[in-house]
């Protein structure tokens, strides 16, 4: 009797190194994809998060800037010389500082006693400040001094100025001695101005966003507030 062939004997078994390589190739491309989805996704979320902490953060300054302004309209002038609009901008300048100068020296005033405390206990002084070259975290940790020590009292709870870090004082010293900042979802100290550059006029907190470059208008990462008073005073009243 004739055997019987069987039929599996002889087949291939497993793949050739071209179809590994095909498959292989589909799953980098699927995974690039997938990836460039997800990376797309984060940088999204992280611009959602920024906005979302610079419209909380600009409403906190809105409303300690009004209430300060309003004090600073009516209350006794301790400098002679100056007029009432120079007074509150004066007292604008040493309540809400741009930088560790100007809270440390904010002429013509006395600098503000809780500010000076917390800063020469972190090592700043005006002799190891610039005025014209001020570091990055600089405005950003000022508008946390601010708005945590206020005159008065009045300090806003620190969960309510969140994300905030630990970033380094001086740009040339990397690994030197640190202070708390308000940062964006990238990690970078944002800026705060009070009379920035055009186009924007008044109170303005800016991100310098995802490639931390702060320039004119990055990823249109701000909260502006446009309102200035008639005495050349910015001012947040509606």
């Amino acid at each position: 009797m004739k055997a019987r062939k069987d039929p599996l004997r002889g087949a291939r078994v497993g793949f050739t190194l071209i179809e590994l390589l095909v498959v292989i190739a589909i799953i980098g491309v699927l995974m690039t994809l997938s990836a460039a989805a997800i990376l797309k996704f984060i940088a999204v979320q992280q611009g959602n998060n920024t906005k979302t902490a610079l419209s909380k953060w600009q409403l906190i300054l809105q409303n300690q800037w009004k209430t300060a302004t309003a004090r600073f309209r009516s209350e006794q002038m301790t400098v002679s010389g100056l007029s009432r609009p120079q007074w509150v901008a004066a007292r604008q300048a040493q309540t809400f500082p741009q930088t560790f100068t100007e809270a440390l020296n904010p002429t013509p005033l006395a600098p503000l006693p809780n500010y000076q405390k917390y800063l020469n206990g972190l090592g700043i002084t005006t002799a190891n400040t610039s005025a014209t070259s001020p570091n990055r975290c600089e405005s950003s940790a000022c508008l946390l001094l601010a708005l945590q020590r206020a005159e008065g009292g009045a300090g806003v709870a620190e969960e309510d100025l969140t994300p905030a870090a630990m970033v380094p004082i001086f740009d040339a010293n990397p690994g030197g001695p640190t202070i708390k900042a308000m940062v964006d979802s990238w990690g970078s100290p944002v800026t705060f101005c009070r009379t920035p550059a055009a186009p924007r006029t008044g109170l303005t907190i800016v991100s310098p966003g995802p490639d931390k470059q702060l320039g004119l208008n990055p990823l249109d990462l701000s909260v502006t507030n446009p309102k200035q008073s008639s005495d050349n005073v910015y001012s947040t009243d509606q």
